[in-house]
């Protein structure tokens, strides 16, 4: 049946009149389970493409709680609401809360209506209330639109309203049952997914605010911490109120040489024009021929990693200001997260952070995690941790959560492959050359202070990892040996700590069940100190090996040509993706497996000189090896309850996703049973596309810190034979 718009307005008056607006809802208990299921996500993902629906489901949780109590200002007979009486201002219905205070303004899509218009409309209403009561909330003026049917330029008008604006809006679809009107709660679908889970950190535009003394001022110990301080909530304050995502740190430089240039401000805002080309670049097909898209494709070489409009700028001028009282502040650096936190970047051994802030979404980010590990029994933080004076503004904290944010960790996806090893390896042998250098040198503080902060604290989270991993083991092994990291002092016993731990990583956490990683496993220790990348460690180091080229060149070389006879020598192995580029690309010859003669391909194997293949051996190689070799194998538990996802709406979703061109999509289940749509991580593309969605699907299963990927037909998922290793009930009715 067909409302008309006077038949709308009866209706709804009635029920308004009736005070039971709550009776004639739908779709409260599925609201309230959405939100439930967010506040139990632990170590939550950033989910850019779920930032509409986060916002739209507490928004409308929000005034759906409003219709509890309310007192009918104006509707039924509609009243001009304006203070000037030239002015016309006719909102379908006001109401009150009494108890709360606020205030729900109601707009009725109308026959004739364009959708611009019920928007801008509840808009000016909201307006006038400001008018009558000066400075109230945002948050306490509620918006209602009521339709038929929403298109898309009234849900991109709504999803404005939210992303936009403080205001909270909630749309209720008409719909006549047997005569009576139902009212359900609509979900805008504005926004299209990019599929974008976390923000590589080459998507934060970086620069820094130089503060050079001014020889007049005199700056006590005290005071410079009411100047970080100040400056630090000035920069967040501009970043909230022109609606930038973002971070900052203040630094001390550590840097003899420029002892005129003692502090500098770093600030971190997020490009929004990386994303685009990336969902691109990552398979994802959007129109990419209309105007905007093609025009910001176009020119993603001038907009992408290194671009820096106005706005990151303009952020830190109001604690400029505040600074020019007492440096000559300049601004340089303009660069990228990701540039300046490698560890070959000066940047590294000059920036020691002493207060961090954050705004907009990624300071909400920033507060809900800390928060909720302040709160929740299983915390990510330590109670040391927990405990600092600054909190999540301190840099210890901050800065995992930052790794954590942009996805630096070692592990990528709970992944435990050669690649990961040798980069925990790695950073494990580098923390330990740190603190070496900072006991031989006598101005220790001052030398590598800066270095020791940012690999402890990648240290941190790397271990972390390791005992998320322990945690869900199904047979528990000896607990690692303590490790003492500390952020701002060098350890001084670290290295026999560090031998201990690496004979439980290799003995007790590899394992001779995972016989190449443990055999692999010293070779990976020595190389990675070999080919380290930081300049001062590399001059500690050199004396400590001898000429490591042939060592790697001839292990490269071996395993290349195994791989070359199980496939197309013996046949005895086949691999899910086409080896030969790799082969090729790593050895720089041409291989032609329908003729190869076993001999004559070893001999211009051997022939490769041993530098090129160590040039290699991390750009192109680890990546070879974890290709064609398993990961890390641990028998683990969980108890995910899988009878609690909804397969069917998933079904649908990832069949009308596959009709968009999506092929590589998957179910993502969390450890604490929070399940979304998400996109097949690179290093498993090799598993293939989904050819019908119908019929199969990937799903990826997180353990506390690791996750496996399945690809399993909706059959066994169905009937729940999927699920029985995984001490699951048989799926019902989904």
């Amino acid at each position: 049946m067909v409302l008309t718009e006077a038949e709308l307005q009866s209706k709804l008056n009635d029920i308004i009149k009736a005070e039971s607006l709550l009776d004639n809802i739908t779709g409260i208990d599925e609201l309230e389970k959405t939100i439930k299921n967010e506040k139990n996500i632990f170590i939550p993902s950033f989910l850019i493409d779920f930032k509409l629906n986060h916002r739209y489901v507490n928004a409308a949780k929000s005034i759906i709680n409003s219709f509890s109590l309310y007192d009918q200002i104006s509707g039924g007979s509609i009243k001009n609401i304006s203070l000037e009486k030239s002015e016309r201002l006719y909102p379908d219905y006001l109401l009150n809360n009494p108890e709360t205070g606020q205030l729900l303004l109601w707009e009725l899509k109308k026959d004739k209506q364009t959708e611009r218009e019920a928007v801008t409309e509840l808009l000016a209403y909201a307006l006038e209330i400001k008018n009558h009561l000066p400075l109230i909330p945002n948050s306490d003026i509620k918006l209602v639109i009521v339709s038929t049917k929403f298109n898309t330029l009234l849900e991109h008008a709504i999803s404005m309203v939210l992303l936009g604006t403080n205001f909270d809006i909630l749309c209720l679809k008409a719909n006549i049952v047997k005569n009576e009107l139902k009212l359900s709660i609509h979900y805008p679908s504005a926004w299209s997914a990019i599929w974008q889970y976390d923000i590589p950190a080459k998507a934060f535009s970086s620069v820094s605010l130089m503060l050079e003394k001014k020889p007049e001022a005199e700056l006590s110990l005290q005071w410079i911490k009411q100047i970080y301080n100040t400056s630090t909530d000035l920069i967040e304050f501009e970043g909230n109120k022109i609606g930038s995502s973002g971070f900052s740190f203040f630094w001390y430089n550590s840097f003899d040489e420029d002892i005129s240039v003692p502090f500098g401000i770093t600030i971190c805002q997020i490009n929004p024009y990386f994303f685009l080309q990336q969902s691109i670049d990552n398979g994802f097909k959007h129109n990419s021929n209309g105007p905007l898209a093609k025009y910001i494709i176009e020119n993603e070489s001038d907009f992408g990693t290194y671009y820096h409009p106005d706005s990151i700028t303009n952020i830190a001028n109001s604690a400029r200001t505040f600074l020019n009282q007492y440096f000559r502040t300049y601004f340089e650096g303009f660069n990228n997260l990701e540039v300046i936190l490698d560890p070959y970047c000066s940047f590294r051994g000059q920036a020691l952070p002493t207060i961090v802030g954050s705004w907009g979404d990624v300071g909400d980010y920033f507060r809900y995690f800390y928060l909720k590990s302040c709160t929740d029994g299983a915390s990510y933080f330590t109670e040391n941790e927990l405990k600092l004076e600054k909190a999540y503004k301190e840099p210890v904290v901050a800065f995992q959560i930052i790794n954590v944010l942009t996805d630096r960790s070692h592990f990528k996806n709970g992944v435990f492959n050669f690649s990961a090893i040798y980069r925990f390896l790695k950073l494990l042998t580098s923390y330990s050359h740190i603190c070496k250098i900072g006991f031989k040198s006598k101005n220790e503080s001052e030398v590598i202070r800066a270095k020791l902060f940012y690999y402890s604290t990648e240290l941190i989270g790397a271990t972390k990892e390791i005992e998320y991993r322990i945690s869900s083991f199904k047979h528990k092994i000896s607990n690692p040996p303590l490790l003492s990291i500390f952020v701002h002092e060098a350890a001084k016993d670290i290295e026999e700590e560090i031998n201990s731990f690496l004979i439980w990583l290799k003995e007790d956490f590899i394992g001779k069940e995972n016989a190449m990683h443990h055999y692999v496993f010293n070779k990976l220790l020595l190389w990675c100190q070999f080919l380290n990348d930081d300049n001062l460690l590399k001059k500690a180091l050199k004396k400590a090996f001898k000429d490591l080229d042939s060592d790697i060149g001839e292990f490269v070389k071996d395993y290349c040509k195994n791989i070359i006879e199980e496939a197309y020598i013996e046949k005895s192995s086949s691999y899910p993706f086409d080896i030969k580029p790799y082969l090729e690309s790593i050895l720089s010859i041409q291989i032609n497996e329908k003729k190869i003669i076993k001999d004559s391909i070893f001999k211009e194997i051997d022939a490769i000189a041993n530098k090129n293949l160590v040039d290699v051996f991390e750009s192109m190689f680890l990546d070879f090896m974890d290709k064609t070799s398993s990961e890390l194998f641990h028998e683990l538990t969980d108890d995910i309850d899988f009878n609690s996802i909804d397969w069917k709406h998933l079904k649908d979703e990832l069949v009308k996703r596959h009709k968009e061109g999506f092929k590589h999509t998957m179910v993502k289940i969390t450890n604490n049973g929070e399940f979304y749509i998400g996109n097949l991580p690179e290093e498993k593309r090799f598993m293939g596309e989904i050819k019908d969605p119908k019929k199969e699907v990937f799903v990826e299963i997180d353990y506390s810190g690791f996750s496996s990927i399945h690809r399993w037909t909706w059959e066994e998922i169905i009937s729940g034979k999927a699920f029985e290793s995984h001490n699951s009930k048989k799926i019902t009715n989904k």
